[in-house]
């Protein structure tokens, strides 16, 4: 702090700093100077920490602005800490994680045949659900350029445990009702249902989009088989009952 100048005095300003010795090499410089002997850098400032009768702890900011600091000089040990850049911060915004509103994602240019930009756009996608890691990750809801939507559970950005999945009929783009059942890395996998657009549809066990397993499927006829299924086919023990009443019970080979 500067002292008091008496009477006569020559107006030079003579500064104290009660600095602990261990911590001085490191943060003091002289300089001369027309104002005086010992004047502080003006691109450096010094804040207390602890009180001198205790460990010594200070935190340091050269030029002022507060970004960069050399903190917690303590038992004789200096350790420099920096502050993360601005770009990073704004990096770490943009990344998605937990619960977000909906994401867009705008469609392409469509090309004439003159190989000219037109002024439409194909259409675009949107979700809406949790996110971890900047990827799907939980429950959401994705509609898909072609207006498919599916509704369930992410993870790692793929469709992944209990979903249900639409598609769109007609000029109207009605949505129609595909499958109702578990996922896995984006296929349907485990136990689920599947309605066909013929009318036909299947109840039971998937293997990586496939029938495969236990299952029940009517077929558009109005014949009803009830069996095994290997890799998408009738294969293993199964009972198929015909519309017209017959009844065929026995081992499937696949084709």
């Amino acid at each position: 702090q500067p002292q008091a100048l008496g009477p006569g005095s020559s107006g030079r300003l003579n500064f104290r700093f009660a600095l602990h010795p261990a911590l001085s090499p490191h943060l003091w410089r002289a300089r001369d100077s027309p104002r005086g002997h010992g004047e502080a850098r003006p691109a450096m400032s010094v804040r207390q920490l602890s009180s001198p009768s205790q460990a010594s702890g200070y935190s340091v900011d050269y030029g002022g602005d507060g970004n960069t600091t050399l903190a917690n000089h303590t038992g004789g040990r200096t350790q420099r800490t920096k502050t993360d850049p601005l770009w990073r911060k704004h990096d770490a915004k943009a990344n998605k994680s937990g619960q977000r509103g909906t994401i867009y994602w705008v469609g392409k240019s469509i090309m004439g045949e003159d190989g000219a930009l037109k002024d439409e756009r194909t259409n675009g996608a949107k979700y809406h659900g949790e996110w971890g890691n900047n990827k799907k990750h939980g429950y959401g809801v994705q509609v898909f350029p072609s207006g498919e939507k599916y509704e369930g559970q992410w993870g790692n950005g793929l469709r992944d445990g209990e979903g249900t999945f639409w598609a769109p009929v007609g000029k109207a783009k009605k949505l129609r009702k595909v499958y109702v059942g578990g996922w896995k890395d984006d296929r349907r996998h485990g136990r689920g249902t599947c309605f066909f657009k013929n009318g036909e549809f299947f109840q039971g066990s998937w293997d990586q989009n496939k029938m495969h397993g236990q299952g029940t499927l009517r077929y558009e006829n109005g014949d009803l088989y009830v069996g095994e299924w290997h890799d998408g086919q009738r294969s293993g023990k199964g009972t198929l009952n015909k519309a017209n009443g017959d009844c065929y019970e026995g081992y499937w080979l696949p084709g």
